[in-house]
């Protein structure tokens, strides 16, 4: 059975499976229903253009998009 979400922030529009009932509860998978197959896509290049200065210099710099961060390495101290 699929359920979609009330509207509330996280589950706006978003389809549920019930995957589990058990006392009274019920279990919910909100991944997506091809998650975890491989797909193939069958693409046509219909264009293709040198990159603008602007976009060159973008590529020399890392910028990571805003719900990224990098994380502090990690002790390599063995104990």
């Amino acid at each position: 059975m699929r359920v979609e979400g009330d509207g509330g922030e996280v589950a706006s529009g978003r389809i549920f499976t019930i995957t589990d009932i058990a006392e009274g509860m019920a279990v919910l998978d909100g991944n997506h229903p091809l998650a975890g197959f491989a797909l193939r896509f069958d693409i046509t290049v219909l264009d293709v253009r040198a990159a603008s200065p602007e976009e060159l210099a973008d590529a020399d710099s890392l910028r990571l998009p805003e719900f990224l961060r990098l994380a502090e390495p990690r002790s390599t101290t063995l104990h």
